[in-house]
């Protein structure tokens, strides 16, 4: 976090000994901020000409959207933002978002209090979970209120943009859900982490400036549309937004690191985007793959006299005077990709519009690093995850969706149930691993066997769903005896022994069998059970 703090420091001080001393405005009256919750974000720019402190309003804005974004992409109950006082070690609050907004403490809290005391032990985080309804670490609600999991996590901890004490902020989370915090939402809540300690670094060195107002509000807008959202387009669509509204810029794309290449994710301006958009480079060919591999811009004087092999001999850029790429470096590991920037005019990119559009890649990569591991939580909650295929919980959404569709429509929608006969004496006498390969063989036959429109689902153990729009009752059976003989011609191997499998298939469809979900289920559960009576693999239709 320091290299972060002190390269964007750097930037920005860059960039505003570049502006001519007319631009600046000395008369504008001091405010004054009560606490270390003010000081950390502070007035930024009151010059007459910056109404409304839109600045300020917008790092509180950028906050508590990223507060919010936390707690619900991971179910947490409360996320809060705490300072600590170096005076005397006690915690102030600074942000919060919470489900239960009127328990929250205003604080300032005890030095060492609860589970931040562990902080003071040298900790960059502390993970909980297991706690019982007695647990007393949760300093800052009112009452004792259900906690099955929580952590504290270290923003930052430095001197500030002044050089003044130094100061350190904590990120706090809980949830009533008590299940061990995983790899993967220890990242996301690492990144989100770092992304708010950037903001905070940033709020401090913006305020230190005095430019003009109009300037720092297109820079405020720029991080602003970066913040909106955690999906890989809002990014590339915030970075385009950004970029145009702070350089004069005819071109940007963006490319993503795939394995020992780099693909083109995101271009837009003047020129055509099929020349360039969805194609794969080789590291060691073009301008964009050396950036990628040594990590730094180029070209180094921001000019550009074309053509020139800027993704691969084949893919030149013309028509430009100005080139600037940027690698998209997080704060550790290697570069994500890189940013494209390029210009009709000359001298575009002078060393004040190079030092903001380092700035914009640095937090381009941040966030591209969260939407990654955002997407990742996202497919965790919508699929099961032995098989790939959806989830009880998607089935159930996306049979509602799917229903409402076919009843609009006038439209057939017919439901499968599937069930592996005698799964449990297949686990019993060759163990539960070989019985994850059945279940994964068995899913994949489903999931190659159905459309792209219909779903696949595990439904529970050994049962499955499948939800076919637009298909008949007739139409389903065929695909469920075509499924079942597939899965009759599976053959699995155990030690010297050849294991054979079946299955059975219950059939219902709307609007034939029924007008609600509930029904449609009921009856194509009531054949599955049917066919298992009757003797086993087999289709039978309600």
């Amino acid at each position: 976090m320091n290299q972060i703090s002190t390269y964007i420091k750097n930037k920005i001080r860059r960039f505003s000994n570049s502006i001519p001393e007319n631009a600046y405005r000395h008369n504008a009256p001091e405010r004054n901020h009560v606490g270390p919750a003010s000081e950390a974000i502070g007035s930024i720019f009151d010059t007459k000409n910056y109404d409304d402190h839109a600045a300020e309003k917008f790092f509180d804005d950028s906050f508590q959207l990223q507060l919010s974004l936390l707690k619900s992409s991971l179910s947490l109950s409360s996320v809060l933002v705490v300072f600590k006082n170096d005076r005397d070690g006690s915690l102030d609050l600074h942000s919060f978002s919470s489900q239960y907004p009127k328990k929250i403490l205003s604080g300032p809290y005890p030095a060492g209090i609860g589970i931040a005391g562990a902080m003071n032990q040298g900790h960059d985080a502390v993970f909980v979970s297991d706690l019982n309804t007695n647990y007393s670490g949760i300093f800052y609600y009112k009452e004792l209120l259900k906690v099955g999991a929580a952590a504290i996590i270290q923003i930052f901890s430095q001197k500030d943009v002044s050089g003044g004490m130094a100061s350190t902020a904590f990120l706090c989370i809980d949830r009533a859900d008590s299940t061990p915090w995983t790899d993967n939402e220890k990242k996301i809540i690492a990144l989100a982490a770092k992304k708010i300690g950037m903001d905070l670094q940033l709020g401090k060195m913006l305020t230190s400036l005095d430019q003009k107002g109009n300037l720092i509000q297109k820079i405020c807008q720029g991080f602003r549309e970066l913040n909106k959202g955690l999906g890989l387009e809002t990014v590339f669509n915030a970075t385009y937004k950004a970029v145009t509204s702070l350089v004069n810029a005819d071109f940007i794309s963006i490319s993503l690191l795939v394995n020992d290449s780099h693909q083109t994710a995101f271009v837009a301006g003047t020129d055509s985007q099929e020349h360039h958009l969805g194609l794969e480079f080789n590291l060691n060919e073009g301008l964009v793959g050396q950036v990628i591999r040594l990590n730094r811009p180029l070209p180094v004087n921001g000019q550009y006299s074309g053509p020139a092999p800027v993704f691969s001999k084949k893919q030149c850029l013309t028509g430009y005077s100005s080139l600037y790429i940027l690698p998209l470096l997080p704060e550790e590991g290697q570069s994500l990709g890189a940013m494209t920037v390029a210009s009709k005019n000359a001298a575009a990119f002078g060393l004040a519009q190079m030092d903001i559009l380092q700035l914009i890649a640095t937090q381009v990569a941040v966030k591209i690093e969260l939407a990654k591991s955002h997407e990742t939580i996202n497919k965790m909650a919508t699929t099961d995850g032995l098989t790939d295929l959806a989830n009880h919980r998607t089935f159930q959404h996306g049979f509602d969706i799917m229903l409402h569709r076919a009843k609009r429509r006038q439209s057939p929608l017919t439901l499968i149930f599937c069930d592996i006969d005698f799964f449990k004496k297949i686990n019993d006498s060759y163990g539960h691993q070989f019985g994850d390969q059945v279940l994964k063989a068995v899913a994949k036959i489903l999931s190659d066997t159905v459309r792209r429109e219909d779903m696949a689902a595990r439904y529970g153990g050994e049962e499955f769903a499948l939800i076919l729009e637009n298909s008949s009752k007739s139409g389903a059976l065929q695909m469920a005896e075509r499924i079942r003989h597939d899965i009759a011609d599976l053959t699995f191997q155990f030690e010297n022994e050849s294991v054979g499998l079946t299955i059975s298939l219950g059939i219902a469809s709307f609007p034939e069998d029924g007008q609600e979900k509930t029904t449609i289920i009921e009856l194509a559960d009531q054949a599955l059970y049917k066919a298992k009576r009757q003797g086993r693999n087999q289709s039978v239709v309600a």
